[in-house]
């Protein structure tokens, strides 16, 4: 959700990335958020 988020400019990607590898050790929510980030169109 985060990577959608910065991808509509209301988080920075790099902020959404920090946030979850906080909350998440899992480095695959972090991939989660990029895949997201990347397959949501302009």
């Amino acid at each position: 959700m985060l990577g959608a988020l910065a991808k509509m400019g209301i988080v920075s990607v790099d902020s959404a990335k920090m946030a979850i590898s906080e909350m998440f050790s899992d480095e695959r929510n972090v991939k989660a958020a990029e895949a997201a980030y990347k397959e949501m169109s302009a």
